[in-house]
């Protein structure tokens, strides 16, 4: 009898054995090659990236000295991103920032960091600072929440949090809003 219930046990050890195994290599890749999710699938450096609508139009242009592609979540990182909107209408606008996070099908920038916008067909420029921003470049819309200083020749503005249409050529500041602005002198 106790023969016999060695050999089962032999017999089972290996079964037992083999679905330990199993369990513990659920989820993992077949190819043993294991990714995880923080870690990015390419990097480019220098780079310089040009999109066209249908008629082959330039819309915007990027560039940045470091890129980090994440695909568990679709997102594209950069170091000091730097974009040019080009409208319809012909005007430009220019936007860095120290750090940039791209979501939604490359729709949805993040900005974050010495955040600055200038509209460049303005005479004496216009520029914004800010530390944060959330750019669509779809639908030519940013927005913050955080302190904003808008700069021309003439004029300051500081506020709290700012929408801004750029095809409409129009910017809210939400809160907060003070500013200073000289008129022209002859």
């Amino acid at each position: 009898m106790n023969r016999r219930l060695l050999l089962i046990l032999i017999l089972l050890l290996p079964v037992a054995l083999s679905t330990w195994l199993l369990q513990q290599q659920k989820g993992r890749p077949l190819d043993g090659a294991e990714r995880r999710s923080d870690q990015p699938d390419y990097f480019l450096r220098g780079i310089e990236s040009l999109s066209t609508d249908p008629s082959g139009q330039l819309q915007h242009r990027l560039l940045a000295d470091s890129l980090y592609h994440y695909p568990d979540r679709d997102a594209i990182e950069m170091q000091l991103p730097r974009i040019e909107i080009h409208q319809p209408d012909g005007s430009h606008w220019a936007i860095q920032a120290q750090h940039g996070l791209v979501t939604d099908q490359q729709r949805e920038f993040f900005l974050r960091g010495e955040v600055h916008i200038r509209h460049l067909d303005t005479p004496h420029g216009l520029h914004l600072e800010t530390d944060s921003l959330l750019l669509r470049s779809d639908t030519h819309y940013a927005e913050t929440a955080d302190p904003v200083r808008l700069t021309t020749p003439h004029s300051r503005l500081e506020g709290v949090g700012m929408e801004l249409y750029a095809k409409q050529q129009r910017l809210t500041l939400l809160s907060s809003v003070r500013g200073i602005h000289h008129a022209n002198q002859p």
